[in-house]
């Protein structure tokens, strides 16, 4: 399936906004992705997977009812179809209570992040660059395993207000773990497009950790000062993200963050911003609802500030939408997606140079949370933890568990390094994220692998 054109975009909103006169209201939601993946094992590729879709969500209100309904088949009889299964559905419902007005007009309606030629790589092009990767594996008795795939996805909301909005976007994701005799070394990468994503330059260091982590010590638990580069980070902000940075839980009380803002809460190394233009983001310019996202502060200098919200949120709270609304209907409320903590003044080497004793811990595992009041989270780490000892890291150590409160932990920031990677988020989005060295980290016990 190849990318659809604005017009091609328009001309299935136009018909359908058609079929929708005598209704009081329609709002309809056209979204297209694909994604292709070389899935790769001992040195060779395993598996090539692709997948493509494209549909229709519609909602239309008549007579104050209010009904949804969804097809992906976008010829003149699954419009009708569509929009006949909607009406349907809207009869069958109990009056909709407070809709809001529709949104009419949008300040930033278009952005286009998709690069065309990631958009069409396929399998050849993925093993061209792969065997690079096995190579440098082979070279020094090792296997590598993992993915490389190419993504893009196109998103163009409508209603019968006059609304029209476009955003568009491609990845590029390469993730690779070398294994050894008794250890692994892991990296990930993700860019726009293929042309900002070193594969070669991955692998060498998925290769160097490696290498590095051969014949471990014994792990010994207890509060550590910890030294975590932006791909560990991200294994713990997503999780700030989720629980507490969406208005919904917080103005019904369940998010831990509930009735705290303006309060000091975290290190004041720890300033969070919510900005979908951040060049490494390349977020949507608005929400699903059509109306612009702003750059919200969600912590300044340790103080929480407060939620993102959507237009059902703002109306509650008494303010303006932040335009971090979700397709409707969800049961989550507005959600953050486009993360940035913002950056300091040294490099991770640095940070680790400043560090009398301590752990590196390259990559997080297996993270869940254990208490959500107290964001305490348990976990394990993967690929490389390295003891630093005098400011250098000194020899591996067996992989441990850890059981910890984001409150703490993000309370415990000594510092944060200048440099800025971007990750994308296991429920959504992404984030744009530094290093960090964080005091008094818990871990419990090895974890036996």
């Amino acid at each position: 399936m190849s990318v659809y054109t604005k017009e091609a975009q328009d001309v299935i909103l136009d018909r359908t906004l058609d079929l929708c006169r005598g209704v009081e209201r329609a709002e309809l939601r056209f979204s297209a992705s694909a994604e292709s993946l070389s899935r790769f094992a001992n040195n060779g590729i395993q598996q090539n997977l692709s997948q493509q879709d494209a549909a229709l969500h519609l909602s239309v209100v008549e007579n104050g009812r209010e009904g949804f309904a969804t097809s992906n088949r976008l010829d003149e009889e699954g419009l009708k179809a569509l929009v006949e299964a909607a009406r349907r559905t809207a009869s069958f419902q109990d009056p909709a209570k407070d809709l809001l007005p529709l949104e009419a007009a949008c300040p930033t309606p278009e952005k286009d992040c998709l690069d065309p030629a990631t958009a069409e790589w396929g399998p050849e092009e993925k093993a061209a660059l792969l065997g690079r990767t096995f190579d440098l594996a082979r070279e020094r008795e090792m296997t590598a395993s993992g993915i490389l795939s190419n993504s893009w996805s196109q998103l163009a909301l409508a209603n019968s207000a006059g609304l029209r909005c476009r955003y568009q976007s491609s990845r590029a994701r390469f993730s690779t773990t070398f294994h050894g005799k008794d250890a692994s070394g892991w990296t990930e990468g993700e860019a726009r497009g293929f042309a900002g994503l070193d594969v070669e330059a991955l692998s060498l260091e998925a290769r160097r950790i490696s290498l590095a982590a051969a014949n471990p010590g014994k792990g010994e638990p207890g509060a550590w000062t910890v030294v975590l580069p932006p791909a560990a980070v991200a294994d713990l902000i997503m999780f700030l993200n989720w629980l507490g940075l969406g208005a919904q839980d917080y103005l019904s009380g369940t998010s831990p963050l509930a009735g705290k803002a303006g309060q000091t809460l975290f290190s004041p190394h720890f300033s969070v911003t919510d900005n979908a233009a951040h060049p490494l983001a390349d977020g949507m310019p608005f929400d699903f609802d059509g109306v612009s996202r702003r750059t919200v502060p969600l912590v300044d200098k340790g103080v929480f500030l407060g939620p993102v919200h959507d237009r059902i949120t703002a109306r509650q709270a008494g303010v303006e939408s932040t335009g971090h609304g979700l397709p409707r209907p969800n049961s989550h409320g507005p959600f953050p997606g486009n993360l940035v903590v913002a950056p300091g003044d040294s490099t991770v080497e640095e940070l680790v140079a400043g560090t009398v004793r301590g752990l590196f811990v390259t990559h997080l595992h297996y993270t869940n949370v254990q208490d959500p009041n107290e964001m305490l989270l348990t976990g394990m780490t993967r690929d490389g933890l390295f003891l630093i000892e005098n400011g250098r890291i000194t020899r591996p150590v067996r992989n441990m568990r850890f059981t910890e409160s984001l409150f703490k932990a993000f309370a415990n920031i000594e510092a944060v390094s200048r440099d800025q990677a971007f990750h994308g988020g296991f429920f959504g989005g992404g984030f744009v994220l530094p290093g960090m060295k964080i005091r008094d980290f818990h871990f419990t016990s090895e974890s036996g692998f």
